[in-house]
C-alpha cells in the first residue's frame, strides 16, 4: 500500500535480501512464518486512503489526509475541501466524499471508540485503509467495501523546500535513519472490532460494507522444490541461449537495485521494470539486444529476481486462503513478522507482478513505445491511483515553454516534481555577468506556480537531470520504501527532461 501509509515493500525491497540466495531464504521464512504464527493477512487490489480526526470550530469531523506537506493535507481534507484536493474527473473524489460521509454519520456513536484507539484529539494517528468499487486495477470483486488494515501514526516532518516550505507536520519523533513517513502503531483488536460493527449499517446505505484486516489461513503446504528445479532460459545473444533451473541461477544472481541500465532505444530503465523482465521471459529478443552490453548482467540479475518472486509467490498464494476466497485471487498477502522480516510488514504478490495486462513491450521490442503505467514499475504499489510526473532540468532560467509544459501535466497528473538539477559547468548569465543559480531558479518557479497546488519544486544536488529524476525515483529516491516522499502514490510516473 502506498500513500499516507508508505509503500510496502516487495521481497526484493529488503535490504538484507542482496543475493539470489537471500530471496530463497526469505521465501523460507515466508513459509515458516506460515507454519507457526499464522498467515497473514489478505493484499487488497483497491485505493489507499487513510481517514484521521479534525477538530474545526470546535466540532469533530473525519477528514482524508494524502499524507504531503501540503496545508490541505496537513489539516485535513474534509467534506468541504474534496473538490480542492481532487480535481473534477478524479477518480477518487466520489468516493471520498461517500466513505467521509458515512464516518461522519457514524461518528457520534463510535467517539468512545476513537477516544481509545488515540485518534479523537491527536490527527497525526490515522486509519490505514483500502477501499473498492467492484473492479480494481485488475480483481474483480463483487461489492463495494472499505478494508481497514489498521492504525498508523505520522512521523514528525517540516517542509524545507518548494511551495510547502515551513509547513510542520506533527507526529511521533522520527527516529534517526528512518524515511518512512508513518508508523504502524498497535491498538486493541475489540476496539477496532466495536469501530467497525457501528459503520457497517450506515455503510449499508450508502452501498458499502467495512472489514477490518481480512485475515489468510493455510490451506496446502507451501513447497517450492518444483519451482525451484523448472528450467529458466536467457537468450543472451541471437547465437547463445543459457538454461538452467532457477535455483541454479538465483545461486550466482545478485539482487541489481534499481540503479539505471541503457536500452539500445537510448532510454534509460531500472532492471527490475516489468516490461523488461517480459521480454526477457519472452525469449523474442535477446539480452544484448534490448540493453546495452555493460548492462546485461544486472538486466538478466532483474529478470530472474521478478520471475523468482513471481514463481516462488505463486507457491505461497497458492497454500492460503481466506473468508474472501483463496489469496491467488487478490493481490497477495501481507506477512508482519519483525524477527523475521525486519520492521516493516512485506507483500508476496506472485502472479499480480504481471499486473494481467498484456506486454506491449513484447510486441514492439522496445520501450519507446512503452507508456509508462501505474503498473510498470513493481516497486511502486498499483492499489492508490495516483499520477506523478517528474519534470527535471537546469532551468536556467524558467521560461514559458517551461511553464506551459508543468500547466500541461499539472492538468494530466496528481503531482507534478520539478528537479532543479546543478550543472557543473557555468551556465547562462545575466547581461551584468551574474550566473543564473539554482537558488534563483528556484525563486522563479516558486513565482510561476503560485496557486497551483499540485506543483511542488525543489533543487537536485545532482548536474545531470537524469541522474536527478532517477535518484528521485530511484532505489534510494523519494518513491522508494520508506522514504518520507513516498506519499500521494500509486503514481504513473511520466518522466521529461526539459530544455535547458
Amino acid at each position: 500500500m502506498g500513500g499516507a501509509a508508505g509503500h510496502m515493500a516487495h521481497p526484493f525491497d529488503l535490504g538484507w535480501v542482496q543475493t539470489g540466495s537471500d530471496l530463497i531464504d526469505f521465501f523460507d521464512k515466508a513459509a515458516k512464518h506460515v507454519e507457526t504464527q499464522g498467515a497473514g493477512s489478505v493484499k487488497i487490489d483497491g485505493v489507499n486512503v487513510s481517514f484521521k480526526v479534525v477538530e474545526q470550530d470546535g466540532e469533530h469531523q473525519f477528514a482524508v489526509d494524502r499524507g504531503s506537506m501540503k496545508e490541505i493535507d496537513i489539516g485535513g481534507i474534509t467534506m468541504s475541501r474534496v473538490d480542492q484536493r481532487f480535481p473534477e474527473g478524479h477518480g477518487m473524489r466520489p468516493a471520498i466524499k461517500t466513505l467521509l460521509a458515512i464516518l461522519n454519520k457514524t461518528l457520534p456513536s463510535i467517539k468512545s471508540e476513537l477516544e481509545e484507539l488515540g485518534m479523537w484529539k491527536d490527527p497525526s494517528i490515522f486509519l490505514n485503509t483500502e477501499y473498492v468499487e467492484g473492479t480494481t486495477n485488475v480483481t474483480d470483486y463483487d461489492e463495494n467495501f472499505l478494508a481497514i488494515h489498521g492504525l498508523n501514526q505520522f512521523y514528525e516532518r517540516t517542509a524545507k523546500s518548494g511551495p510547502s516550505k515551513g509547513n510542520v507536520r506533527q507526529g511521533a519523533p522520527r527516529p534517526e535513519g528512518i524515511k518512512a513517513p508513518s508508523i504502524e502503531v498497535p491498538y486493541n483488536d475489540e476496539v477496532m472490532a466495536q469501530l467497525i460493527e457501528k459503520l457497517n449499517p450506515i455503510a449499508e446505505e450508502h452501498g458499502f460494507k467495512v472489514y477490518g484486516s481480512v485475515p489468510t489461513e493455510k490451506m496446502a503446504d507451501i513447497d517450492y522444490s518444483k519451482t525451484l528445479s523448472q528450467p529458466f532460459t536467457v537468450q543472451i545473444s541471437k547465437d547463445r541461449e543459457v538454461t538452467k533451473p532457477l535455483g541454479d541461477w538465483l545461486k550466482s544472481a545478485n539482487n541489481p537495485g534499481y540503479g539505471g541500465l541503457k536500452l539500445k532505444t537510448g532510454q534509460t530503465v531500472h532492471p527490475l521494470h516489468k516490461e523488461l523482465y517480459k521480454a526477457i521471459l519472452s525469449g523474442d529478443v535477446s539480452v544484448v539486444d534490448l540493453v546495452d552490453e555493460p548492462d546485461a548482467e544486472a538486466a538478466i540479475n532483474g529478470a530472474l529476481f521478478m520471475h523468482a518472486t513471481r514463481m516462488l509467490g505463486n507457491d505461497v498464494l497458492r497454500g492460503l486462503t481466506s473468508p474472501m476466497g483463496d489469496a491467488m485471487n487478490h493481490e497477495g498477502v501481507v506477512l508482519r513478522d519483525e524477527k523475521l522480516f525486519g520492521p516493516n510488514p512485506v507483500k508476496i504478490t506472485g502472479e499480480f507482478i504481471l499486473g494481467g495486462m498484456g506486454s506491449n513491450f513484447q510486441t514492439a521490442h522496445s520501450l519507446e513505445e512503452v507508456e509508462e503505467d501505474e503498473d510498470d514499475d513493481p516497486v511502486v504499489d498499483v492499489d492508490v491511483g495516483k499520477t506523478i510526473a517528474v519534470v527535471p532540468g537546469a532551468f536556467k532560467p524558467p521560461h514559458k515553454g517551461h511553464l506551459d509544459m508543468v500547466r500541461a501535466y499539472a492538468d494530466e497528473a496528481d503531482e507534478v516534481m520539478v528537479l532543479i538539477s546543478r550543472p557543473t559547468k557555468s551556465g547562462r548569465r545575466l547581461p551584468n555577468g551574474r550566473e543564473i543559480t539554482a537558488e534563483d531558479s528556484l525563486k522563479i518557479w516558486e513565482l510561476l506556480t503560485q496557486g497551483m497546488t499540485n506543483v511542488d519544486v525543489e533543487i537536485s544536488p545532482h548536474a545531470s537531470p537524469l541522474t536527478a529524476a532517477y535518484e528521485y525515483i530511484g532505489r534510494d529516491g523519494p518513491l522508494q520504501p520508506g522514504s518520507l516522499e513516498a506519499m500521494d502514490r500509486s503514481p504513473k510516473i511520466y518522466q521529461r527532461r526539459a530544455t535547458p
